[in-house]
């Protein structure tokens, strides 16, 4: 929660990527189908990613060890806290144009910095 905007559905969004993960890579699930992270389902940083992970036997077998699921910040930075830790690792640029008033653009921003000189 102290990642993300406030009222924002971050449990729905994270579990619907999750689930897409588990599919793609074809994991097997204790339950006959994922149901979804909990609120305050554990996790770590890294490497400009959240990465969400279930303790032995919480998702899945033993023999699967600790899956985790790593989400792109870039995939969540509409929902994500600017001044948190995970938008620092997005590093909000603005695009510097003539003309544009950067206060009035809408966010999320453009993620490339364009300057034009004359």
């Amino acid at each position: 929660e102290e990642l993300f905007k406030p009222g924002a559905d971050y449990v729905q969004r994270i579990s619907d990527i999750v689930k897409r993960q588990i599919e793609e890579r074809d994991i097997f699930v204790l339950d006959e189908e994922f149901k979804g992270i909990r609120p305050d389902q554990d996790y770590y940083i890294a490497d400009k990613a959240l990465v969400i992970y279930f303790q032995l036997y919480e998702l899945t077998a033993y023999a699967y060890g600790f899956p985790y699921f790593p989400i792109s910040v870039y995939d969540l930075q509409d929902i994500i806290k600017e001044e948190g830790p995970l938008g620092k690792m997005i590093g909000w640029t603005w695009k510097i144009k003539s003309g544009i008033n950067i206060k009035k653009m809408e966010k999320p921003w453009p993620q490339t910095l364009t300057v034009v000189l004359w």
